[in-house]
């Protein structure tokens, strides 16, 4: 189990340019898993809502869960913030990128799961 993930929900600044974004994701991805202490990243999009009203998650269309391996994750953070400069730098950056929110959150439980109810009470 990661002892801590990086969350980012962002979105494309230009809906125009979408496929551009995620070809740039798919680059910056690789840069990011290349840090010392990034053991493992998924990107999630969101999907549509159940209850829009209820579920109002702003404007980030897109999740991205960076797992973190490291005694001291906020500077594995840090490390992923001067790579980003550094990979801009270098023409790996991008104009469209909008964070929205970013935060480290460490668990406070082991990963949990559930069982699956028998074929026949899940009909019912």
């Amino acid at each position: 189990m990661p002892r801590a993930v990086y969350i980012v929900v962002s979105s494309s600044n230009d809906p125009a340019r979408e496929q551009e974004f995620q070809d740039w994701y798919t680059v910056h991805a690789r840069d990011i898993l290349s840090v010392p202490g990034v053991v493992a990243g998924t990107r999630y999009w969101l999907a549509d809502q159940i209850n829009p009203g209820v579920l109002n998650p702003g404007q980030g269309r897109y999740l991205a869960v960076w797992e973190i391996d490291a005694d001291d994750p906020a500077a594995v953070v840090a490390n992923i913030w001067k790579g980003a400069r550094q990979w801009s730098a270098e023409g790996r950056g991008t104009d469209l990128f909008e964070m929205v929110y970013h935060g480290i959150y460490q668990p406070i439980t082991d990963r949990m799961q559930g069982t699956p109810l028998p074929a026949q009470s899940a009909a019912q």
